[in-house]
């Protein structure tokens, strides 16, 4: 496969029909979800053979994108963390 930037697909894909955006966030949406499953299958196998004690939720990407970082007021944690380890 041809090495193309991230940027050269969204350009085309911004070129597209409203139509066939849909039809590729559907084929995006696809192989994400046959990836989930077969994360999950592996996921399975080791719980069943006792490697894993159990079975997270995946984090989807929904998710992510609506974590919020908490604001933290005064000195930065870091520097709390190390003045706590001296």
């Amino acid at each position: 496969m041809e090495n193309i930037s991230i940027n050269t697909i969204l350009e085309g894909v911004s070129r597209l029909s409203v139509e066939e955006q849909h039809q590729i966030r559907d084929r995006l949406n696809q192989l994400l979800d046959s990836q989930q499953d077969a994360e999950f299958q592996l996921q399975m196998a080791l719980h069943e053979d006792g490697l894993l004690d159990e079975i997270k939720p995946s984090r989807t990407a929904t998710s992510s994108r609506s974590f919020q970082p908490v604001e933290v007021t005064g000195k930065p944690v870091s520097e709390t963390i190390i003045e706590e380890r001296r």
